[in-house]
C-alpha cells in the first residue's frame, strides 16, 4: 500500500484541476488565505519580533504558471526556497528559478537596462539611512547576492495589505532585503523588480563603517518608494 501525505493529495488535486483548465484550492495543509496554497512552516523564530515598531510581517506570495497554457498558481511561504519545493510538490519538473539566474521581463519590462526599466515603469524616491528606526545590513556582498537572487526569480510577487506590512525576500550574513506593502489590498509585482530597486538601493546607499579593533566594513542601508505605494528596504535582519 503506497501512503499519501495530505500535502501531496492537496497538491496532486490542484494540479489535476489546473490540467483541466480550472483552478481550486482545497482546505488543507497547503490552503492559505484568499484561496492561496498557505505556507508549510511558521514564521521563522524572532522574524515578527525584529520588526521595529509600526511594522507587521507577512509572508511572500508568490504567482505564476507551472506549466505553459494552464492557469496560474499562487503559493506562499516564508522563502523562496519553501516556495520553491511546493510549487515541485504540484509539478517536478517546473523550478521558480530560472536556469541562468536572470528572470524573463515581464509585460512592462523595459528590457534596455534594470535602472533604466525602473525609471520607465515608476518614480522611485531613494532614501538612505531609512527607515531610521531599522538598523544597516552588516554585509555588503551578502546584500548583492540577494539582489542577484531574487532577479532569478521569475513569476510576481506580493506581501499581505498593509499599511506597513512586510515580507523578507532574502537574507544572508544578517542583512535582509524587504519588500513592503502600504495599500490597503493586495498589489502584485514581478519579483524580479524588487531585487532591481534593492539594487539601485545597494549602489546608493551603501559606506564604511568602522569596527573597534576589527577595521571596516561596507554596509548597507536604505528605502526605496515606489508612487503604487510599495517600497523595499535594505537593512539588518537576523539570519
Amino acid at each position: 500500500m503506497v501512503q499519501v501525505s495530505s500535502n501531496m493529495f492537496a497538491a496532486a488535486t490542484c494540479w489535476l484541476l489546473a490540467s483541466s483548465g480550472t483552478l481550486s484550492v482545497f482546505g488543507s495543509p497547503l490552503a492559505g488565505n484568499g484561496g492561496a496554497l498557505g505556507p508549510r512552516s511558521p514564521a521563522p523564530a524572532g522574524l515578527a519580533e525584529s520588526l521595529p515598531e509600526g511594522f507587521k510581517v507577512s509572508p511572500i506570495y508568490w504567482k505564476g504558471v507551472l506549466e505553459e497554457g494552464k492557469p496560474e498558481f499562487e503559493l506562499s511561504g516564508y522563502s523562496f526556497d519553501e516556495i520553491e519545493a511546493e510549487a515541485k510538490a504540484i509539478n517536478p519538473e517546473y523550478s521558480i528559478f530560472t536556469k541562468d539566474g536572470k528572470a524573463a521581463p515581464g509585460p512592462a519590462y523595459n528590457e534596455s537596462s534594470s535602472q533604466a526599466g525602473l525609471s520607465a515603469r515608476q518614480t522611485f524616491t531613494t532614501n538612505c539611512n531609512n527607515p531610521s528606526t531599522w538598523s544597516p545590513a552588516p554585509n555588503w556582498d551578502a546584500v548583492w547576492d540577494g539582489v542577484h537572487y531574487l532577479q532569478g526569480i521569475t513569476g510576481n510577487c506580493r506581501a499581505d495589505p498593509g499599511p506597513g506590512v512586510c515580507t523578507r525576500v532574502s537574507c544572508s550574513w544578517n542583512s535582509g532585503i524587504f519588500y513592503c506593502n502600504d495599500n490597503s489590498a493586495e498589489h502584485w509585482e514581478p519579483c524580479r523588480w524588487i531585487g532591481d530597486v534593492a539594487g539601485g538601493i545597494v549602489n546608493k546607499c551603501n559606506w564604511f563603517q568602522v569596527i573597534p579593533f576589527f577595521g571596516t566594513r561596507q554596509v548597507v542601508h536604505g528605502q526605496a518608494f515606489d508612487r503604487r505605494n510599495w517600497n523595499t528596504i535594505v537593512a539588518y535582519s537576523s539570519c
